[in-house]
């Protein structure tokens, strides 16, 4: 079993490999297949934009290696980054950041921030002391 968790957490580099991977309890607006799908269309350089499980429609705005955007609806953003950290965590010495944020065109309402190990393990004390100065 200590070989499968090693080499799940050699996949997770670059922020569509986490994408593709988060489970679909973290991300309840896109199914498996919507994420894929953005990526498909993102890398066809078309509008990456699939219809959500609440009916509306969701894109993926920006991809790079270490970080994406979403517009998950009218008023819902998120942003997913692949954080390096100077301790292991999981098998890795990365871990997943998101970032939403739910505004409407007169301003930002509120902003949450989560992270998560490369396992999708929910991190609750994420210190400053663990990001890797760059």
């Amino acid at each position: 079993m200590g070989g499968c968790l090693l080499s799940v957490t050699a996949q997770i580099k670059t922020a569509r490999e986490a994408f593709s991977q988060m489970p679909d309890s973290i991300l309840p607006y896109l199914t498996t297949n919507n994420r894929l799908d953005m990526l498909d269309f993102k890398d066809s350089n078309m509008r990456a934009v699939v219809q959500n499980k609440l009916g509306g429609n969701s894109e993926l705005l920006t991809l790079a290696d270490d970080s994406l955007t979403l517009q998950l609806s009218d008023a819902l953003y998120l942003t997913m980054r692949v954080i390096p950290v100077a301790e292991e965590t999981d098998g890795a010495n990365q871990i997943i950041g998101l970032f939403c944020k739910i505004g409407i065109p007169s301003g930002l309402i509120e902003e949450k921030q989560l992270f998560y190990s490369v396992l999708w393990r929910k991190l609750d004390d994420v210190t400053l002391l663990l990001v890797k100065k760059s």
